[in-house]
């Protein structure tokens, strides 16, 4: 005997044409079910270009990024599948120029490329992050409530004290604040 949702499947049922009727409508379901979450999966994905590729390209933010773009080997981009992070697609742009790469490609805008570099314990690429590659205080609630979605790395605390230095007193406020100040 197997079960079928809450009912047991009777091999001599009183109504057998019922029992089928459930069980395809039963596997249809499942089908249907299946297909809605591979889709939203696909529509997740994206591959984009991130790190110091990115900060030294245009966005849509009002933020510095690098200009350092002459001295970056283009022919090599660091590029990253937005389902492999915390963060997913959130401050991923069209970029239609990337010097060497004709066509349009995704790219992190200049928070999420740092937000990536961070994440990679890649300090010494995101150095300057406050005054030098964002220049913007009105970006720091959103750069910082994202920050938080790091709570579980592995790198926590270097990410609090490498975010503490380039933010100073407003990050342990919005640590205490959120019950993170340990």
């Amino acid at each position: 005997m197997w079960e079928l949702e809450d009912e047991r499947y009777d091999p001599k049922p009183q109504n057998f044409d019922v029992q089928i009727e459930r069980q395809e409508t039963y596997l249809r379901t499942k089908r249907e079910t299946f297909k809605i979450k591979e889709q939203k999966h696909l529509e997740m994905e994206m591959k984009y270009i991130s790190g110091i590729h990115a900060l030294n390209l245009r966005c849509s933010l009002e933020t510095c990024g690098d200009w350092h773009a002459s001295g970056i080997q283009w022919k090599n981009l660091t590029v990253r599948e937005s389902s492999d992070s915390v963060f997913g697609d959130y401050g991923i742009e069209d970029n239609s120029s990337v010097p060497g790469h004709p066509g349009n490609h995704k790219a992190a805008n200049h928070i999420r490329a740092l937000l990536d570099l961070v994440a990679d314990g890649a300090f010494g690429y995101a150095q300057g992050m406050k005054n030098e590659l964002i220049c913007n205080e009105s970006y720091t609630p959103e750069v910082f409530s994202k920050l938080l979605l790091l709570k579980n790395s592995p790198r926590w605390l270097k990410i609090k004290e490498f975010i503490g230095k380039e933010y100073g007193v407003p990050w342990l406020h919005f640590l205490r604040e959120h019950g993170y100040d340990r």
